[in-house]
């Protein structure tokens, strides 16, 4: 089977929707928080079904954790603090008293910039410092890769 990605639609904030095919399977990504929008593969019917939980559109995700790829930090921060080379951080609280999964507007809601290489989507997205009150800058890479198992 042929590998490949698609850009399928250019949404109009800005979001790129991608679909990734190969080894039999159809993955849909947004570049709006590298949203795994959904993973198609076969049944035992042979009939290609959905196995995630995903919505229709980008601008319905928000801040829900669901699909997209949690950062700078995943899990939680208690209180939202942390030492690092002898200073106290506070970082943005946003659930209770706790920061959790990227803390109000985590990776997962940032538009991430995108390179097509061949059967890959790379995708890439800098946090840089200060971002959610975390110290010093952030690079961040995310490959999804659609190949044919043989």
């Amino acid at each position: 089977m042929s590998e490949a990605v698609k850009i399928v639609k250019k949404w109009d904030d800005g979001t790129t929707e991608f679909k990734l095919s190969g080894g039999g399977i159809e993955v849909t990504v947004y570049s709006l928080g590298g949203i795994i929008q959904s993973i198609k593969v076969p049944n035992k019917d042979g009939e290609l079904a959905d196995v995630v939980l995903g919505y229709d559109t980008p601008q319905e995700y928000g801040a829900q954790y669901i699909g997209g790829i949690i950062g700078r930090y995943s899990n939680r921060v208690a209180n939202g603090k942390f030492t690092l080379d002898g200073k106290q951080h506070q970082l943005n609280i946003n659930h209770g008293p706790n920061y959790v999964h990227g803390g109000l507007v985590g990776f997962d809601q940032k538009p991430w910039e995108y390179e097509v290489s061949g059967s890959k989507l790379i995708l890439t997205y800098t946090s840089v410092d200060g971002e959610e009150n975390f110290p010093g800058e952030s690079e961040t890479l995310c490959c999804v890769l659609a190949m044919s198992h043989t």
